[in-house]
Order: structure tokens, then sequence, then C-alpha cells
């Protein structure tokens, strides 16, 4: 079995951001806005220019507001609207996620999303870190095509959420991609790989320095690939 790709993907802000995540050797970007606030749909003009500047595959998070994730029909509508806005100007896909008010995945604006960002891929953000019952919320993602999963494991951060993000990698299978996120470092990702089987993860970055040590060391754990749960 050949070892799978080891891929570090950076979320920035910024198209100097977005430059220097490349030359760092991301291998794929999330763009967004107040990445403080947890993060919100990007200006378009920024977008634009990143997307001018860069090569590597651009997911743009879809977010209206800062908060909470449950949506009124109206936000729905307004972010279905950018993720047209988002693959119109060229960018692979979009991360998106809604819950219920019972802690449910909302399914009926994950299929409005995944129908509106067809043919790109769609990733299901932090969103998923609420909601109640994540195991059994794999199968709604199967369900829309949803290709990745980025997700802490509900903790606050990946290092700790490793027991649940192992499962979430048992139930994917190869059907859907878990992207580790939450506070991964240098210092911390190899944990993180080798405790949940991951191979994929996501991080803040705003510096190809940083960019590169994220990099480095995620390339490093992922040498004895492929490994067994």
């Amino acid at each position: 079995m050949p070892s799978p790709t080891i891929v570090v993907e950076a979320c920035v802000s910024t198209v100097d951001e977005a430059v220097a995540a490349e030359q760092g050797g991301a291998r794929r970007l999330e763009v967004c806005a107040r990445p403080d606030e947890h993060g919100v749909t990007p200006d378009p003009l920024v977008l634009h220019q990143i997307l001018a500047r860069v090569t590597i595959p651009v997911v743009v998070l879809i977010r209206c507001r800062p908060g909470d994730f449950i949506y009124s029909d109206g936000e729905i509508d307004r972010m279905t609207g950018q993720v047209q806005h988002a693959m119109a100007r060229g960018a692979e896909g979009v991360a998106v996620g809604a819950v219920t008010a019972e802690g449910t995945i909302h399914r009926k604006a994950l299929a409005t999303w995944a129908w509106a960002a067809h043919p790109g891929k769609v990733t299901f953000h932090r969103a998923f870190d609420v909601v109640r019952d994540q195991v059994a919320a794999i199968d709604d993602l199967f369900d829309y095509g949803v290709a990745r999963l980025l997700t802490s494991g509900g903790a606050p951060t990946a290092a700790e959420g490793t027991a649940v993000l192992r499962r979430l990698v048992e139930q994917a299978g190869t059907g859907l991609t878990v992207v580790a996120a939450g506070t991964v470092r240098p210092h911390s990702v190899a944990q993180i790989m080798r405790d949940t089987g991951v191979h994929e993860v996501h991080a803040r970055l705003a510096s190809e320095a940083d960019t590169r040590a994220l990099v480095d060391a995620a390339i490093r754990a992922g040498a004895g690939w492929p490994r067994s749960l």
C-alpha cells in the first residue's frame, strides 16, 4: 500500500499570507476573513487577488457571521450566493457548516450548499465540533458527497481530541478525509497524526517560516506510513 500524501492546509486571510503559505510548502489554502473570530466569508476582492497569485488549491470559508452555526433561512440563502460566487471565481471548493438547535447537522442547508458548489469539493468545517453525535453524523456527510471534514474531535485542540478523531477516521474510511484542526503546531503534529491516523492537518499560518516548520514536522511524522489503526 502506498503512503498517503501528507497535506498541510493553511488558513490565511490576506494575499501576503497566502503567498507565504504556498512558498512554505502548504498544499492547500483555506481563505477567510476575521480569523480572530474563527473566520467569516472573505471579501470578494481579496479572494480574487489570492486566486490570481497562488497555484495550489483554494478552499473558501463560507460563514456569513461570527457566533453559532444555527442559521435562519435568509442566512442560508445568503451563504448559498457566497458559495456560488466562490466557485465562479475558480476556488477548488468551499468550507461550510450548519447545525440545528438539537445539535444535528442541518441537512437541508448542507444539501443546498453542496448543490451550489458542484462540482467543487465540499469541506464540512468546525461546526462539526458542536454536533452531539459526531460518529453518527458521518453518515450525513456521506449522503451529500462531502469530501473533507475539518474537526478537532469536539475538543478545544486537536491534540486533546485524538480519541474522537481516531474514531472519526475509522468511521470515514476512504470515503471522507478527516482533517485535524485546532491549534495544530510543529511540536504537536506528530502526536496528532500518530494517535489518529490523519494525514491532513489544518492550521492558521501567517508566515512562510511558520508554514515550513509545520510542513517539515508533518512530513517527518508521516514518514512511517502506512500504519494500522
